[in-house]
């Protein structure tokens, strides 16, 4: 009996582990290495931005300085909120002007490869033939990490949100 016990404790275990998923069809990167082993970093919303960008841009925010800059030029005159840059990095998409409502844009991952953060950003458009409001819109999402001097990738997942 305790030999079944342990058995089924091994399977259960083993299948609670993970693996980095594929980046190619066999696994691989295209460059034919494996994929490196990559931790999500936790991030916090920094709230307030009510973007005023007509183009696209994304901001790393390293010192308050660069956090100053980035908010007075595209976060409208809303207060800047407060920000530990000893201790936190900003992340911030600015999808530009968008003719209609039913558009947004949410960093949804941030992980750290080793060599630089992937910032993980997912931009809805509305659906074909939604109604949607006629009013010029400006998504943005705008993220704090636990600080990094690494170089920052962003990366994007396209949607479209059915009516």
């Amino acid at each position: 009996m305790r030999l079944l016990v342990a058995g089924l404790a091994l399977l259960l275990l083993a299948g609670c582990t993970t693996t980095p998923a594929p980046r190619g069809s066999n696994g691989t990167s295209s460059t034919g290495t494996p994929p490196a082993s990559s931790a999500s970093l936790a991030f916090d919303r920094v709230d307030g931005c009510a973007s005023s960008r007509s183009s696209e841009q994304q901001v790393v925010a390293r010192s308050q300085a660069d956090f100053d800059a980035m908010w007075r030029a595209s976060c409208g005159p809303n207060p800047e909120p407060s920000v530990d840059f000893a201790g936190r990095t900003v992340l911030a998409y600015f999808w530009g002007e968008k003719r209609t409502g039913g558009f947004s844009t949410e960093v949804v991952n941030v992980t750290d490869s080793g060599a630089q953060v992937e910032v993980r950003v997912a931009r809805d458009s509305p659906g074909p033939g939604c109604a949607t409001a006629q009013i010029v819109t400006h998504p943005a999402d705008v993220v704090s990490i636990p600080a990094t001097s690494k170089p920052v990738t962003f990366t994007f997942v396209d949607r479209t949100v059915p009516c």
